[in-house]
């Protein structure tokens, strides 16, 4: 034989060692599982779908392509197993992995497959520094479902780091970390506990603002008299989806009344608008399943608006004496007055009087009616003057969005004309709210003379003409 052929030959027998080799690695055991044992599943899709109950935003990560692919499989050191982190995702600072570990015939139940543990974890961050934390392991908080494919072991687990000092840390930079480093990794079971060697992680630049996909709404927005907005489109984000807005807003704007289809709160709800920001006005869709819209055949969710909010400059004003507080305090017996205060805006406020639960929470009551019924403006809670910061005289410092966000605002001064602070505001229940005070610790009404103001009231009106819009998920990536 010449020397070419026999380097091919050679050739040709290393080739066919080394297939065989792989598919001694790959092929799949000809044993079969014990279904009554183990869950089997027929697709590695069947696994990630189970794993969106246990960690919901997986669906999302999944859907638009988020999740990385792990290292190469590692194997255990005195055992014929060898362990996968199939994929992993990091958002916040938190780790998902999804990790497989192979069966052997000998395997009675999941007791007897190693589980993966985790101690610490180190984050490599923009700037080249190292944070080091101890792991907490979140499975606790879910409940763990285990499945097997073509003779693996399919787990998962969401680790956070513990932080002990908050202030020390650098959380912009922990958000954006580069690597992440995860030390003392054992794989334990009923058999007993091994060890791995260090795994470190390449991440993914975590941005929760990042739109991972958009699709066109382009609906028209009239308001009663003159003016309107355009609903441009539907951005989906990490956290939650936002309709996009465009136009010139009026100042007072604050929101739209209306129903969102399939919606886990069916009666009417209040979209309220926000911004701007960099791109502009927009409205969360907190109630948007974002789930259904991902697995449903029918990826679309209609969203109705039939009525416009908005804040006025009106304020109405009543006094609460000391001499009723102290007549309420001594026998601690709820009164209901029902007294007319006045109207603005459509809006109609009574001085009820005082509220007691025969425990320890004492109110000062008063109620908000509309002229309209239909017209349930009372949804928008009344709120307490917190809302942005404060000049040196006094005066508040409000964002154009913090100064969208006074709806319905309690301010309260005492009969010297300083402002109360320490108060609350609840609602009660039919358009009533009461307001309670903290003394000393404690729950209690001061006895003396308090002048309560309702300013920055909401009205409402119907919509010229009641807008529909179709709210298309955006394709998969």
């Amino acid at each position: 034989m010449k020397n070419w052929q026999k380097a091919m030959a050679g050739l040709l027998l290393l080739g066919g060692f080394t297939g065989y080799t792989q598919y001694q690695k790959s092929a799949e055991p000809v044993w079969k599982v014990n279904e009554e044992e183990f869950s089997v599943v027929k697709s590695l899709d069947e696994v990630k779908n189970s794993e969106t109950f246990q960690y919901p935003p997986v669906l999302l990560a999944n859907y638009f392509n988020l999740l990385q692919k792990g290292p190469e499989a590692l194997q255990l050191p005195g055992d014929r197993r060898n362990v996968k982190i199939e994929n992993y995702w990091f958002v916040d600072t938190s780790l998902y992995l999804l990790y497989s570990v192979n069966l052997k015939k000998t395997d009675k139940n999941e007791r007897y497959v190693p589980e993966l543990s985790v101690k610490e974890m180190t984050y490599i961050l923009p700037d080249g520094t190292e944070e080091e934390f101890i792991s907490s392991w979140l499975n606790e908080e879910h409940s763990s479902s285990e499945y097997v494919y073509k003779h693996r072991l399919y787990r998962s687990i969401l680790l956070t780091p513990q932080i002990n000092n908050v202030e020390a840390v650098k959380w912009e930079q922990l958000v954006q970390a580069k690597k992440v480093k995860l030390d003392g990794l054992t794989m334990s079971s009923k058999k007993g506990e091994r060890t791995l060697d260090s795994i470190t992680l390449k991440l993914n630049v975590f941005n929760s603002q990042q739109v991972l996909g958009s699709s066109p709404v382009d609906e028209k927005i009239t308001f009663p008299g003159s003016g309107n907005l355009n609903a441009d489109r539907l951005d989906i984000t990490y956290y939650e989806p936002f309709l996009r807005l465009s136009g010139v807003p009026v100042k007072q704007l604050v929101g739209f009344g209306g129903g969102l289809q399939n919606s886990q709160h069916p009666e009417d709800e209040i979209f309220e608008v926000q911004g701007p920001d960099e791109k502009g006005l927009y409205i969360p869709l907190h109630f948007y399943d974002m789930a259904q819209a991902m697995t449903s055949t029918e990826q679309s969710q209609n969203l109705t608006f039939d009525r416009v909010f908005f804040r006025t400059d009106e304020s109405l004003t009543w006094k609460v004496t000391a001499s009723e507080i102290a007549a309420f305090n001594k026998k601690n017996e709820m009164t209901n007055e029902n007294q007319l205060v006045g109207t603005k805006a459509g809006i109609t406020v009574y001085k009820k009087g005082f509220f007691y639960d025969g425990a320890d929470q004492k109110l000062i009551t008063f109620n908000l009616s509309h002229k309209n019924e239909e017209m349930d403006v009372t949804s928008y809670h009344v709120m307490r003057d917190n809302v942005g910061g404060q000049s040196e005289s006094g005066d508040p410092i409000l964002t154009v969005n913090e100064e969208r966000m006074l709806k319905n605002v309690i301010s309260i001064k005492n009969s010297k004309g300083e402002k109360v602070e320490n108060f609350e505001v609840y609602p009660v229940g039919n358009g009533t709210y009461g307001i309670s005070f903290i003394i000393d610790e404690k729950q209690e009404l001061p006895e003396e003379d308090l002048t309560i103001t309702l300013s920055h009231i909401v009205g409402t009106e119907k919509l010229p003409k009641e807008v529909r819009m179709q709210l298309e998920f955006p394709k998969r990536k």
